[in-house]
């Protein structure tokens, strides 16, 4: 391999090269690898070696164009991701920038766009085939799931419907029951199950109170009561306190036609505005079973000292009537009364009863005789008695 040489007549380092033979200067030479020659350049000119990479490329292109290459599915679906957004010639022109070693016609491109060739289905279409088979799959499990809690909600209603009609048969056979004598539950169930029974609730619209003995008792002379509201958190401390002589439940139907009642002909006077208006909205919303009746205390006429003096009654009734109140705004109750008195004729006690008592806990159920719960009926609101314990 000849080497470089220093020309004494031009003073210049030339080389001959191995390939055409002809003397060039080093500058016509590219560099070889360290130690490799022993002047540090390649033996070949630069031209004769861009030859021989020109020829080697062309070569190996000629190789590769021989050869048939079958389209990926990456491929395809990258053909038809360009499907509306150019012509079939610009589509294989990216084709080809984007996938060098390979490139496709555009009446190929045309074909898989018509689906003629190449009809698997694309990567989203295989993905999203996938899902709807394992949602179809998993709504076949939900059905027959469904399918079977159906059949057996259905067994169930026909035997609580049997439990139902033994029920009524047994009632039907006593002489002195009727079917409108049954718990409210079980009637509103036999009408659910589409039993025809006649007369199986009372009249649409009443609100009868079972055992109101203070009306009833005939040793009752009065009562005190208290009026709760559970409809909301924000009035569970707000409670109205009475006394009444014609019975507590009926003087509670009486708070409600007052307010039912037209106002501008005959204003209501039970109360304060808050409370009036909280009555209109019960009753406007349908929410009035959610109000407790309570019976705090009743007078008995046998423990008067004269039975049919009525300002000796009235002033007893006032009084229990008025330390119940007190009682319930030192435990930290709002009062819906229009107003409460302070009994004084004890001033002494009556200061020592309310450090005693300020600020002290006190729960309704504790003070309260029984109350008079609401419970909604198809025909109304039906009010029941419902002792303390």
């Amino acid at each position: 391999m000849p080497a470089a040489y220093v020309c004494e007549k031009t003073n210049t380092t030339l080389k001959e090269c191995t390939k055409c033979k002809k003397i060039l200067p080093v500058t016509e030479y590219c560099k070889h690898k360290k130690g490799v020659t022993a002047d540090g350049f390649k033996p070949q000119c630069k031209e004769c070696t861009l030859a021989r990479y020109r020829k080697e490329n062309a070569k190996r292109n000629k190789k590769r164009k021989q050869k048939t290459h079958k389209l990926t599915v990456k491929q395809v679906d990258f053909i038809r991701s360009l499907e509306g957004k150019c012509s079939t010639r610009k589509a294989a022109a990216v084709f080809a920038k984007t996938f060098w070693a390979c490139k496709v016609n555009a009446s190929t491109i045309s074909r898989i766009w018509n689906g003629k060739v190449h009809n698997q289905p694309s990567k989203k279409a295989r993905e999203k085939k996938e899902k709807e088979e394992a949602l179809s799959l998993k709504q076949e499990f939900a059905t027959a799931y469904i399918l079977e809690r159906t059949r057996q909600n259905a067994k169930a209603r026909i035997d609580r419907q049997g439990e139902l009609v033994k029920l009524l048969e047994f009632v039907q056979q006593e002489p002195d029951l009727e079917p409108m004598d049954l718990p409210f539950h079980y009637r509103l169930k036999m009408k659910e199950a589409g039993l025809d029974i006649k007369d199986l609730f009372g009249k649409p619209g009443t609100h009868n109170a079972e055992k109101d003995w203070t009306k009833t008792d005939p040793n009752v002379a009065t009562a005190v009561y208290l009026i709760e509201f559970t409809h909301a958190e924000e009035y569970t401390k707000k409670v109205y306190i009475g006394c009444t002589k014609q019975g507590v439940f009926k003087r509670w139907q009486g708070h409600i036609a007052d307010q039912k009642a037209d106002q501008t002909k005959r204003p209501s006077s039970v109360g304060t505005v808050e409370y009036r208006n909280l009555i209109r909205h019960l009753a406007a919303t349908n929410q009035l079973h959610t109000v407790r009746v309570h019976i705090l205390e009743a007078v008995d006429k046998r423990h008067l000292k004269n039975k049919d003096d009525d300002k000796e009654l009235r002033d007893i009734t006032e009084a229990i009537e008025q330390g119940y109140q007190l009682k319930f705004f030192l435990g930290g109750y709002d009062l819906l009364n229009a107003s409460f008195k302070v009994p004084c004729n004890k001033s002494s006690e009556v200061r020592q009863y309310i450090i005693e008592n300020v600020n002290k806990e006190l729960a309704i159920e504790d003070e309260s005789m029984g109350c008079f719960v609401g419970r909604v009926a198809a025909d109304g609101v039906r009010w029941l008695y419902e002792p303390a314990v």
